[in-house]
């Protein structure tokens, strides 16, 4: 059985402020399949923030990665 690795990490970006950058996302399979839960994740992000989050997603190469923009 493969494991399955899910990184996060977050990034203090001079121009575009604070970022979370998530790439290989345990909920990868559920997000291909119903859409919608990227904006759920988008909406929890912006309660436990308080504040506004964009949410941005980029694949290459069959590789996925999104990030989360918000002000500090």
């Amino acid at each position: 059985m493969a494991k399955a690795i899910w990184l996060s990490s977050s990034n203090n970006e001079k121009d575009g402020g604070p970022q979370i950058l998530e790439c290989h996302s345990p909920l990868l399979n559920v997000l291909e399949q119903h859409s919608i839960v990227g904006r759920f994740e988008q909406d929890m992000f912006e309660a436990v923030l308080g504040t506004r989050v964009r949410r941005e997603v980029s694949r290459n190469s069959g590789l996925y990665e999104c990030a989360f923009y918000f002000s500090a």
